[in-house]
Formats: C-alpha cells, structure tokens, sequence
C-alpha cells in the first residue's frame, strides 16, 4: 500500500458507498451525472459510463470521445489517482451489427473505446499500474438483454476491484 502518496484501497461496503457518493458529487460539477451510474457490486464498484439523450460518448462507429465525456472521465481520474485497488475496463456496444470493409467490427470498436477511455484516465492523471485489464465486449453483455439494440447497451464500464476480486482475477489469468 502507497499510505505515503495519501491513496488508500477500499474494501468495505461502507468505504465503497462512500467512494461512489464522491464520484457522483464531481459529475454534478461538469453536469455529467446523466451520464454515471455508481453501484456497490460483489467485486467491488461498478462504473458505468453512459451517454444520454443529448450527449454521445463516442461518435456513433467511432472511438473518437466527445469532450464532455473527457471532461467526466477527468474528473472520476483525479478520484480514482487516490484509490490502490486495480481496475478493469470494459467497452460495450449495442446489438446492432458495425462492419466496415476491412472488418472492422463491433469487437474492434468497443475494444479500441475501452483503450480511448483508458487513455483519457491517464491523460489526466492515473497511474499506468491502475489498470489490470482492458476489454473488448461487443454486444454480448447488454445492459438491457430484452432489447438488445438500445442505445443504453453502448457504454463503458470500469471495475474497481476489492482485494479479493484482485486475487481471483490473477488466479483467472496470473
């Protein structure tokens, strides 16, 4: 644990409540709060970054990040530099079928939005080391499964890991 930088890990329910309620204070500072659902899960805390009805993420077959999205993710990475639990992101798109000609498909574009939002999170300040994976989801873990070619399936998620989601992950994969 870095104690001397000030960044700690979170564990508990309460401490990871307590982490979600300040990542929703500073996206109400750059009226992002349409676009960030926080929820304490079994792993640790789940991060979904979302667009809405005015705003996009991404712009649509694109990895190229809205502004206002930047904005958002520098504020959660200014949060998240404090923070020694590692993290996963996931890129997700809707069911819709994207396939350019060289096939470039769904998998390629919700993999290279997850790289993009990583990359914006160091940009404004993360550590490298934060991360223990990106993801490349497609459409196969749809937020709405009954209606699979919603728009609120695009999205991407950042998992924040308890101590023993960590040690499973590295077991899966170490």
């Amino acid at each position: 644990d870095h104690e001397d930088d000030g960044s700690r890990r979170y564990g508990s329910t309460e401490e990871l409540k307590e982490l979600a309620e300040v990542m929703r204070k500073v996206a109400i500072e750059v009226d992002a709060l349409a676009n960030l659902e926080v929820d304490v899960v079994p792993q640790g805390l789940r991060i979904l970054i979302k667009d809405d009805q005015q705003r996009f993420m991404f712009q649509r077959g694109s990895a190229t990040l809205n502004p206002h999205f930047r904005n958002l993710l520098g504020v959660l990475a200014h949060v998240l530099s404090k923070v020694d639990n590692k993290l996963i992101i996931s890129g997700h798109t809707d069911a819709t079928p994207y396939r350019q000609p060289n096939g470039y498909n769904n998998w390629n574009l919700s993999g290279d939005r997850a790289l993009r939002a990583r990359s914006a999170l160091v940009d404004a300040g993360m550590s490298e080391h934060s991360f223990l994976q990106v993801t490349a989801q497609a459409g196969v873990m749809p937020l709405r499964p009954e209606d699979p070619h919603n728009g609120a399936n695009r999205r991407v998620e950042i998992l924040l890991l308890t101590a023993s989601a960590e040690a499973l992950y590295k077991e899966l994969f170490g």
